[in-house]
């Protein structure tokens, strides 16, 4: 069978409106991605806002103090976290777990931006072993286990305390 000139002309069209239509599909899932990456950088950076402006904040920080004083604790203290911080003032508690607030705020944006594919390689197996160094210490690691609230970067935290047990 052969095709007329007409018919190759039509045939080629009909391909460029297709491969055009696969183009801009491909377009949207990649600004669709960037976007949700965008999102939820942006929540991040105005959580971390929100917390950094409570370090400077003398009343919110006497506040937790008095709190702290009042035996009131995170959910995943524990006795063994009470000797560990021993006679240190409650400031001290206070601030490092705000800070760690932080931190486990950046870090899950990081695993988020990773997971979407919006980090390359190298600079997601530095950022991983930042995070390694972050939960080498028992407070923060139990801080950032409880405290996450991205099922999938609770699960990368059980794998890297995993692989600091076996060490």
């Amino acid at each position: 069978m052969k095709l007329s000139r007409k018919e190759i002309i039509e045939i080629t069209g009909l391909l460029a409106v297709v491969g055009s239509l696969l183009f801009v599909g491909v377009q949207l899932a990649l600004e669709r991605n960037i976007a949700l990456g965008d999102q939820y950088h942006n929540r991040a950076e105005s959580r971390m806002a929100n917390l950094r402006a409570n370090l400077e904040s003398d009343v919110y920080l006497e506040y937790r103090v008095r709190v702290w004083e009042s035996g009131d604790r995170p959910s995943f203290w524990t006795s063994e976290f009470e000797n560990l911080v021993g006679d240190s003032p409650p400031m001290d508690s206070v601030l490092n777990l705000e800070q760690d607030n932080i931190s486990l705020a950046y870090v899950d944006n990081l695993y988020f931006q990773y997971r979407r594919g919006l980090l390359d390689e190298t600079y997601w197996s530095g950022a991983r072993d930042y995070i390694k160094r972050l939960i080498s210490g028992p407070i923060r690691r139990a801080n950032f286990i409880s405290s996450s609230f991205n099922p999938d970067f609770s699960d990368l935290l059980t794998e890297l305390v995993s692989e600091i047990e076996t060490e």
